[in-house]
């Protein structure tokens, strides 16, 4: 029985080691604080609660604001390679984002035959705004209409906004 012990401590700091590994570069939606209103919006603050955000149809139309710079440099692992979902991907954005001067940085899509894809996959209704926000240093790939923030704004207003990186287009349509 003595000689177990050793193994099994070894067995257990594997698991250990496994486990953290697996929760650092996996995708965990986590709900934001906040009731997505004028007066109390989602509070955007953690890789995390972006992802919730491109997950929740729901909410497209509701108040958002940056509370924090966010690093998405592990959404290069996520969807087994695909990373990062745009947000409200295959419908559109119609609330308000307020990046209040943060910067989401090493933002990652690869989806090559993926057409609509940035940030936000639309920007529609005169009810959507996004403001003073950063994109820095992404890798986007996808097939057509893909952007840096968006790959369409319709109605909607973008301000005090940039983006840095690279876009990569395997038909046509893209830009920053």
């Amino acid at each position: 029985m003595k000689n177990n012990v050793p193994i099994l401590k070894q067995a257990a700091l594997l698991f250990l080691l496994i486990f953290i590994s697996v929760q650092l570069i996996g995708q965990t939606a986590t709900k934001p604080e906040g009731k997505g209103t004028k007066t109390n919006p989602y509070k955007i603050e953690t890789l995390n609660n972006l992802y919730w955000l491109s997950q929740s149809d729901s909410v497209r139309g509701k108040d958002f604001i940056q509370t924090k710079d966010i690093n998405a440099s592990p959404t290069r692992n996520w969807d087994g390679g695909k990373g990062f979902e745009p947000i409200a991907y295959g419908t559109d954005f119609e609330g308000t984002y307020n990046g209040k001067g943060h910067t989401i940085d090493s933002l990652y899509i690869n989806r090559p035959a993926g057409d609509g894809l940035g940030l936000f996959s639309s920007i529609y209704k005169d009810t959507a705004r996004v403001d003073s926000l950063g994109l820095t240093n992404i890798d986007f790939t996808g097939k057509r209409l893909v952007g840096g923030l968006t790959y369409s704004i319709v109605y909607g207003t973008v301000t005090n906004c940039y983006t840095t990186g690279k876009i990569n287009v395997k038909e046509d349509w893209g830009g920053g």
